[in-house]
């Protein structure tokens, strides 16, 4: 298994408009690192549903006509396509990745075969605390990492 290193920050652009009608449903955005090959993804964690009826690609739209039975929101799940991040284009791949914040676990599975990184991951969650410069840095909620390599960090 390669190593990943998993960061999510909250949305605070969460439920406001982009355009009529439009809001952002993302409760959680964040990146997905692997670093040999380097390869970067991003992922915008939002409610089972809306993940499932609202692909923006047609990778993703071919993966969810995939899915036999059509996911309801549980409480407590996210679910994010996943996008590679390379010279600031975003492309999509094939993958999803899952946050189930009941079991304190993020599920990762990524397919990209360009990168040739075909991976599965099931990671434990922990809490961060925000560091910014010059700054206190209490203890935040909404800020999440997960390193498969490292257990020991506390980022």
């Amino acid at each position: 298994m390669k190593e990943i290193t998993a960061r999510l920050w909250e949305n605070k652009m969460y439920g406001t408009t982009y355009a009529k009608g439009q809001y952002r449903k993302a409760i959680y955005n964040g990146t997905l690192e692997i670093p040999s090959p380097y390869a970067k993804y991003l992922v915008d964690f939002e409610e089972v549903e809306a993940w499932f009826h609202f692909p923006k690609s047609s990778i993703h739209v071919e993966m969810a006509n995939r899915l036999k039975n059509i996911p309801a929101n549980e409480d407590g799940v996210l679910m994010s396509w996943i996008y590679r991040y390379e010279s600031g284009i975003k492309s999509a791949v094939e993958g999803y990745a899952a946050l189930d914040m009941n079991y304190s676990r993020i599920t990762i599975q990524i397919d990209d075969s360009a990168h040739g990184i075909n991976e599965y991951w099931e990671l434990p969650v922990r809490s961060c605390i925000a560091r910014i410069p010059g700054k206190p840095t209490p203890a935040r909620r909404g800020r999440f990492s997960w390193n498969s390599g490292d257990t020991t960090s506390n980022r």
